[in-house]
């Protein structure tokens, strides 16, 4: 009895925070025991969370700063040719990726009626340019009134700009490019009708094709004239 009383007491010795810290020690080794199989395996596994890194030696040199971005090919000098006119086409004097240069002709529109008319307001401007010549000698030496030399002025004018008008609606029957390049398109044919305002002929110049990249504002700074752009 002496020994069992002797236990008894040194259990009772133990402090209070020893005997939580004892019980706690106790349940834990109890769960861990009825934990899945599972559950163990996945905490025993030490690459779980593991990093891997590359080790490389240390080594000077120069550091680049790259902004990239991505853009479409455009052409700043493309146009699409109209007609300013409607009549039959005559004549193609182009196809399709032929290089032409600004101002040449691409093809022709029936103009019997416009170079009839050009003809028609020539000739009546010669004549009242021939007659305000005449008149224009009387005047000075002042044969006729100040009032008649203003009318064949006035009239001569008037002539002018109807001569105009038609050699305009002329040239408007020869279809130009306005701007050097090569024919990508030719929407009209040989003897089609074609009317005011329709596509004929579309042209590029290839040598405008650039690529438009946004760049953004915290990069403007970084920025120089000469700076290598790779494509």
């Amino acid at each position: 009895m002496s020994g069992f009383g002797m236990k008894f007491y040194s259990y009772f010795k133990i402090p209070f925070l020893s005997k939580f810290l004892v019980a706690a020690l106790v349940m834990s080794s109890a769960f861990t025991g009825c934990r899945p199989k599972q559950t163990q395996e996945k905490e025993e596994d030490p690459l779980k969370n593991a990093i891997y890194v590359e080790l490389e030696e240390v080594k000077t040199g120069p550091m680049e700063a790259v902004l990239k971005a991505s853009s479409n090919f455009t052409a700043e000098r493309q146009v699409q040719i109209l007609s300013r006119t409607g009549n039959l086409v005559a004549r193609l004097l182009v196809e399709e990726g032929d290089l032409v240069e600004q101002d040449e002709i691409l093809a022709e529109l029936e103009n019997d009626i416009q170079m009839i008319n050009f003809e028609r307001a020539k000739n009546q401007f010669d004549r009242i340019q021939q007659e305000f010549n005449r008149q224009k000698k009387l005047y000075e030496q002042e044969l006729i009134s100040e009032q008649a030399y203003s009318d064949i002025q006035f009239e001569l004018k008037q002539n002018e700009i109807a001569l105009k008008d038609a050699e305009r609606e002329l040239n408007y029957t020869r279809i130009r490019t306005p701007i050097a390049g090569s024919v990508t398109q030719r929407m009209i044919n040989v003897g089609e009708q074609i009317s005011v305002n329709q596509p004929l002929f579309e042209v590029i110049d290839f040598d405008s094709i650039v690529a438009v990249i946004f760049v953004p504002e915290r990069n403007l700074p970084l920025l120089q004239i000469g700076q290598t752009a790779r494509l």
